[in-house]
């Protein structure tokens, strides 16, 4: 039987760093207050002409290396994000695969928010058992603050940006720590209002959750 295994990591935050103090400049709150809430003293903030495509290669090139494979070797790529480079289309996952010189191979983004980099190695997993795929590129990049609200004292402070990257491999050794033995997953709805971000569609009109402003289709 074909298991999914872990060959390699990699990760890319930017250089630039947000302090509580910085927040304590632009919002009221306090460095005691954010860190007894959440555990966070800095976060990481990426310029302003770098998209999460630029974060995910940096990444992807750092876990291809480790994993000491040729980029031919490569033969899916799943990047879960919510700050794509584009809406629609091209997909995040596209554009890490040419900006890293990867060569025309299956590639896709998935959009589950905090949740979305483990539902893309479960996907992986599957690709790889199933026999489809032999070596998944799988990322994880985020620019959270191209999104934020830098006025809402609730949320502002707790995102970054940055990206990680694992490379799964399909093997026949069971004996060793890095292989996949499965998942569990549910979804908790109840309080999904307090994540909700930008447009909604109901019925043959766009609303704005920020503003309530509609528009006909």
């Amino acid at each position: 039987m074909t298991y999914a295994a872990f060959r390699s990591i990699g990760a890319y935050i930017p250089p630039k760093i947000m302090t509580n103090a910085d927040f304590e400049k632009i919002i009221d709150t306090s460095d005691e207050w954010i860190t007894k809430r959440t555990g966070i003293k800095e976060r990481r903030i990426s310029e302003v002409d770098e998209a999460s495509s630029d974060l995910g290669a940096r990444a992807a090139k750092l876990a291809i290396e480790r994993a000491g494979i040729a980029n031919e070797d490569i033969d899916l790529v799943i990047c879960a994000t919510v700050t794509p480079d584009y809406l629609c289309m091209p997909s995040t996952a596209c554009l890490i695969s040419a900006k890293i010189g990867l060569p025309p191979v299956m590639a896709f983004d998935i959009s589950a928010a905090c949740t979305g980099f483990v539902y893309a190695i479960s996907i992986a997993k599957a690709f790889i058992e199933s026999g489809m795929k032999k070596n998944v590129l799988i990322i994880g990049a985020e620019t959270y603050t191209s999104i934020l609200d830098y006025t809402d004292r609730g949320t502002c402070f707790i995102f970054g940006d940055g990206a990680g990257q694992t490379l799964q491999i399909a093997t026949v050794v069971v004996f060793i720590v890095c292989v996949i033995a499965g998942f569990l997953f549910y979804r908790d709805l109840p309080d999904f209002k307090i994540s909700m971000q930008g447009f909604m569609q109901s019925q043959k009109k766009w609303k704005c959750r920020e503003c309530d402003h509609e528009w006909e289709i």
